[in-house]
C-alpha cells in the first residue's frame, strides 16, 4: 500500500501513542498464582482413564467402557494438547459405531463434534445428518447441526436450525445467538446474547458451562475494545478453574497488543508451552519476537511452529495459520495458495475466499483476487485480517474509496491484529 490519507494516518498514530494510554490494562500481580505448574485436571482424567482401560483388558467388547474411555480422552486433549488423544478417541468412537449406529445417534454427536475440533467441517455435517436420521435426543443433534452450519458461513441456515430447538430462553440457544450474530458482524448485540446466557447457569452448579460462556464473552469484549472488561472476565474464570489455557492466552495478548508488555507476554506464553504443548504458541512468541526487532528468532519460532503445525496428525486444524506465514512472512505463494484452496473447499465462508483472494493478490494476480472478493468476500465477511486484505487489494485495483473504508475497519480492530499490523499501518501500507 502506497499511502494512507492524512485523517487516517493522524487516528491511528493518536491510538498507537503510548501517552495516551492511562493505565495498562494487565498487572501481573493479578494473574501471577495462576503461572504455577498444576495437572489436577490431567490427574483426574488419567485415574478414570485408568479405571476404564482396566475395565476394556477385562472385557475388550465392552461399549460402555469403550465410550467412556473415548470420552476422556476427547477431554484430555483439552488439556494435555496431545492430538493423539483426540485420534484415539475418534478411533473409539468408529468401533462403537459399527455395533450402534442403527440404534443410537449419541455415537454420531460424539464423531461430529471430534470433526469439529480438527477442522474436518464437511464430515461433521455427515455426521450429523446421520444423527438426525436416527431422531432420538434430536435437540442435541439440532445444536450441533447449528454450530457446524455456522463454521461452514452458512448463518440463515444456522439460525433456522436454531428455531427448532425446543426451549428458546435455554443457555443453550442464547450461547448460539450470541456466535451467529457475531458472526453477522453486530458484535453489541452478541455481547448482549452472551451476558444472557451467563444469568441462565449458576458456576457452583455448572462451572464447566459457565466458564466456557465467561471465557468467550471475553473474548467478545476484547473485540469489542473492552479491554479491562475482558482482562476482569479472564480473571474470573482463572480464578474458578486456574488451569484454564484459554484465559492465560487471552491475557498474554493483552499483555502483548494493549500493553506492549512482552516480558510479561513470554512469561505466559512459555508457561503455556510446559503446560499445554500445542503449536499455537510458538507463533504467538514469533509474533512477539518480531516485535522487539528479533528477527532471527522470530524466525525460529516461526520454524518450530511450521514443523509442527503441518504435521500429517493435525490436519487441517492449522491451515489459516500456515497460509499466513507462507503468503506474508516467507513468500511462498504457491503454497498459500493451496492451503486457501483446501480452505474453500472444506469450508467455504468468506474467510476462506478472502484467504484466496490474498494469495491471488500476492502472486500479483489483482483482478482476479478483485473478482473472488466481489462475488464471495465484499460485505459477507467482517474478520478484520479480511478487511485488510480487501483494502490492499482495493488499492491495487485503484479504488481509493473502497480502499479508505476498509482501512477503516483494519483500524478499529487494531488491538485484535496485533502490533505488526498497527506497525504496517503506521509505515502506510
Amino acid at each position: 500500500m502506497k499511502y494512507l490519507p492524512v485523517l487516517i494516518v493522524f487516528a491511528i498514530t493518536v491510538a498507537l501513542t503510548p501517552a495516551c494510554k492511562s493505565r495498562p490494562v494487565t498487572d501481573r500481580s493479578d494473574y501471577a498464582a495462576y503461572l504455577q505448574p498444576s495437572s489436577s485436571h490431567l490427574e483426574k482424567i488419567d485415574s478414570d482413564l485408568a479405571f476404564w482401560r482396566k475395565r476394556l483388558e477385562e472385557d475388550p467388547g465392552h461399549l460402555g467402557a469403550q465410550s467412556k474411555t473415548a470420552s476422556l480422552l476427547t477431554k484430555r486433549f483439552q488439556y494435555s494438547g496431545n492430538i493423539n488423544d483426540l485420534l484415539k478417541a475418534d478411533s473409539l468412537y468408529q468401533q462403537i459405531n459399527r455395533i450402534q449406529k442403527l440404534f443410537t445417534s449419541s455415537v454420531y454427536r460424539n464423531l461430529a463434534a471430534n470433526a469439529v475440533t480438527q477442522h474436518r467441517f464437511m464430515e461433521s455435517r455427515l455426521f450429523l445428518d446421520s444423527a438426525a436420521k436416527l431422531g432420538d435426543n434430536l435437540a442435541y443433534t439440532l445444536l450441533q447441526q447449528s454450530d457446524v452450519q455456522l463454521e461452514l458461513g452458512n448463518s440463515a441456515q444456522a439460525k433456522r436450525l436454531l428455531l427448532r430447538y425446543p426451549q428458546q430462553n435455554a443457555f443453550e440457544v442464547l450461547i448460539r445467538r450470541a456466535k451467529i450474530t457475531d458472526h453477522e458482524g453486530d458484535l453489541e448485540k452478541a455481547i448482549e446474547w452472551m451476558e444472557q446466557a451467563l444469568e441462565k447457569v449458576n458456576p457452583q452448579n455448572d462451572e464447566a458451562s459457565y466458564t466456557w460462556a465467561k471465557s468467550n464473552l471475553a473474548d467478545f469484549y476484547s473485540h469489542a475494545g473492552r479491554l479491562t472488561d475482558a482482562y476482569e472476565a479472564y480473571l474470573t474464570v482463572l480464578k474458578l478453574d486456574p488451569e484454564n489455557y484459554h484465559c492465560l492466552k487471552g491475557i498474554a495478548w493483552l499483555a502483548f497488543s494493549a500493553d506492549h508488555k512482552t516480558a510479561e507476554a513470554k512469561e505466559i506464553l512459555h508457561f503455556l508451552q510446559q503446560q499445554h504443548p500445542v503449536p499455537d504458541y510458538d507463533l504467538l512468541l514469533s509474533q512477539v519476537a518480531e516485535f522487539e526487532n528479533d528477527s532471527q528468532l522470530a524466525n525460529q519460532y516461526q520454524d518450530r511452529f511450521l514443523a509442527a503445525a503441518a504435521a500429517p496428525s493435525y490436519g487441517n486444524m492449522y491451515n489459516k495459520y500456515l497460509f499466513s506465514i507462507y503468503a506474508d512472512e516467507r513468500n511462498e505463494w504457491e503454497k498459500a495458495k493451496a492451503l486457501a484452496e483446501t480452505e474453500v473447499k472444506n469450508r467455504p465462508t468468506p474467510e476462506s475466499y478472502g484467504l484466496l483472494s490474498w494469495a491471488l493478490y500476492k502472486s500479483g494476480k489483482y483482478s482476479e483476487a478483485l473478482q473472488l472478493v466481489q462475488k464471495h468476500v465484499e460485505n459477507k465477511g467482517f474478520e478484520p485480517h479480511t478487511a485488510y486484505y480487501l483494502a490492499r487489494i482495493y488499492e491495487a485495483t485503484g479504488n481509493s474509496e473502497k480502499r479508505d473504508e476498509y482501512l477503516k475497519e483494519v483500524e478499529l480492530a487494531l488491538f485484535e491484529l496485533g502490533p505488526s499490523y498497527q506497525n504496517k499501518l503506521k509505515r502506510g501500507l
